[in-house]
């Protein structure tokens, strides 16, 4: 069993691609931002920690974490991935790697958030129980009358109020600073979107993200209290999933969290099916 730390994402994704293509949408988030470093090195602020596991049959465990944000697991065979976890646990360890917590499937999360206390006596607490969906057609249009407006500079302002208060109702541990740092790169990226009245008010948002081979991520998704309830959200999120499978992506994917009943249903009711659970874990 071998540990191979990874200074660029291409030699990362020679290692890993292939086998989280096999399920794009589940793997979203170690795939998406990967490949987003692959092109874009520079794009977190930070040197990313790109890491894998192997034996003499392949891959077994990876490990990506763009700073200061949680390291993200992958398991590619869970029965033998144990003593793979805890290789990565004792080189994480021994080299002094700092990290708030980890996220990914259920098992493969909670195993090494086990391990890691072990090792270092820390606990740890699941923050956030989530759920992947895909969604491959649109089977609900929006429900409300109004459009799908993309955002431009001129909203900066409001996209930072809503996605500070969408960080915090979310109980993200996004620091403030790394949220304003990215959000100019994310709007000139063209990457957020608004439901607006036929007012012309604006009454929600929806952003999509990290962009793979076939599949984009849809997130976040916000509507300030006052205008929830009135199917704002449901008809943001139908616009966008449906245009960006007009721009010839394949499927989009987003997550959920699991104690919100309301969204999860609305999701699906748009055409998003669930494909994985997620634990969010931070470390205490």
């Amino acid at each position: 069993m071998q540990i191979t730390i990874h200074t660029h994402a291409q030699d990362f994704l020679a290692q890993t691609q292939d086998v989280l293509l096999q399920n794009e949408a589940a793997n979203n988030l170690m795939l998406g931002i990967s490949m987003r470093l692959q092109a874009q090195p520079d794009y977190y602020g930070s040197i990313p920690f790109l890491a894998t596991v192997t034996d003499e049959h392949g891959l077994l465990v990876a490990a990506c974490m763009t700073p200061p944000n949680r390291l993200i697991l992958y398991s590619q065979r869970p029965e033998k991935h144990q003593a793979a976890l805890d290789t990565l646990v004792e080189y994480l360890q021994n080299h002094q790697v700092v990290f708030p917590g980890c996220i990914g499937p259920v098992k493969v999360a909670e195993d090494f958030a086990r391990s890691w206390q072990t090792a270092t006596g820390q606990s740890y607490r699941i923050a956030v129980r989530e759920r992947v969906f895909e969604l491959t057609e649109v089977l609900q249009p929006p429900i409300t009358t109004g459009r799908l407006r993309q955002a431009t500079q001129g909203d900066r302002e409001l996209l930072l109020k809503w996605m500070l208060a969408f960080a915090k109702e979310a109980h993200l541990d996004q620091p403030a600073d790394d949220i304003t740092r990215s959000l100019p790169i994310r709007l000139a990226n063209g990457d957020f979107f608004f439901w607006e009245t036929p007012a012309s008010r604006i009454v929600s948002m929806a952003a999509k993200g990290r962009a793979m081979r076939t599949v984009i991520n849809i997130g976040p998704v916000y509507t300030p209290p006052e205008a929830r309830g009135k199917g704002y959200a449901s008809s943001c999120v139908s616009a966008l999933s449906q245009r960006l499978l007009d721009n010839g992506w394949r499927a989009c994917s987003l997550f959920t969290d699991l104690s919100n009943p309301t969204s999860n249903s609305i999701y699906q009711k748009i055409g998003y099916r669930p494909l994985e659970d997620v634990y969010d874990i931070a470390f205490i």
